[in-house]
């Protein structure tokens, strides 16, 4: 395939798999993404308003409290994970700037244990994007460009999405 087709050939389904053992792989203490997060994620960094750089946004991938990977980390174990995060972005760059769609990563709700009595009630929409709309949410924690635009679109947009996370506090 020439360059250019490659670069946004999307993952297969045994990629994706693959990619999410290797998140769950990440050496102590770092705690990582998982897939579904990651592809939320992803999309969070690609609509800011400008573009992020992947020395930026790559290493929050690998831990949620913000520590970096260890220098002795497995250079071949952090090529491959590199690369198919890489080739799953370029995907999704190239499937909104191209068709102006994708295929989110989310959560099979038929999969899923029974809902607990203990936790909130959601709906079956919102249990299945919640990792997808958290790993969102981390891209606008770590990149707050977007949402510090005020535009009546873009806030509806991010409120389409948050919608399906858990309230913070009462008030939320």
């Amino acid at each position: 395939l020439p360059d250019n087709v490659a670069m946004k050939q999307d993952l297969t389904d045994a990629e994706i798999d693959e990619l999410d053992a290797l998140l769950q792989a990440t050496p102590a203490p770092n705690e990582p993404l998982d897939v579904l997060m990651l592809d939320g994620y992803l999309v969070g960094t690609l609509v800011q308003p400008k573009v992020v750089p992947v020395e930026e946004w790559l290493p929050a991938v690998f831990d949620l409290e913000g520590r970096v990977l260890a220098a002795d980390t497995d250079p071949i174990w952090l090529a491959r994970i590199r690369a198919l995060i890489e080739r799953r972005q370029q995907a999704l760059n190239a499937a909104i700037s191209e068709e102006g769609w994708f295929d989110p990563l989310i959560v099979d709700t038929d999969r899923l244990p029974p809902v607990s009595e203990y936790e909130p009630v959601q709906s079956p929409i919102s249990r299945a994007l919640l990792p997808w709309a958290a790993g969102f949410h981390w891209a606008q924690e770590r990149i707050p460009d977007l949402g510090d635009i005020e535009d009546d679109a873009i806030a509806s947009a991010l409120a389409r999405i948050y919608r399906h996370l858990p309230a913070e506090t009462d008030e939320d």
